[in-house]
C-alpha cells in the first residue's frame, strides 16, 4: 500500500513523500519490569512526532538531530531496536540536512509506533 504524505516546510517549499506503509503487526518482547513505564514511553514518543512537525516547519535542524538521538537512545533502553534504528538515522539525517529523508524516516516511526506491539517475558 502507498501512502503519499504532504509535508509543508515552509510557505514555498512543500514535499511530497512516498513510502510503503508497514501493515503488520510489530510484536516486540520487553522486560516485564518496564511494564509500568512503557505507556510514558509510547506518550512521549507520540510527542516527539508533534516536535518534529513543528521543528520541520521552522526547518530547525538542531531540534531534528537532538530528538532523533533522544529517541535513538531510549529505544534502545527499553529493547525497541528498531525505533532506536530510526532514531539514529533522523539525528544523521539532521546533520546534512536531509530535509526528504528527514520526513521520510517521520513517517517510519508513526508508523513503526500504530503497529507496534509490545510484548512482556
Amino acid at each position: 500500500m502507498f501512502i503519499a504524505q504532504l509535508f509543508e516546510i515552509s510557505q514555498d517549499l512543500k514535499l511530497n513523500v512516498e513510502y510503503i506503509s508497514m501493515s503488520e503487526k510489530i510484536i516486540v518482547n520487553v522486560d516485564g519490569s518496564l511494564k509500568p513505564i512503557i505507556p510514558s514511553f509510547l506518550d512521549n514518543r507520540q510527542k516527539d512526532i508533534e516536535k518534529l512537525k513543528t521543528a520541520i516547519e521552522k526547518e530547525d535542524q538542531q531540534q531534528v538531530k537532538i530528538i532523533g538521538h533522544q529517541i535513538k537512545g531510549n529505544s534502545g533502553c527499553y529493547g525497541l531496536i528498531t525505533l532506536g534504528k530510526f532514531g539514529e538515522e533522523l539525528e544523521e539525517a539532521a546533520k546534512k540536512p536531509d530535509w526528504n529523508g528527514i520526513q521520510l524516516i517521520i513517517q517510519k516511526i508513526i508508523d513503526h509506533l500504530e503497529h507496534l506491539e509490545i510484548e512482556f517475558d
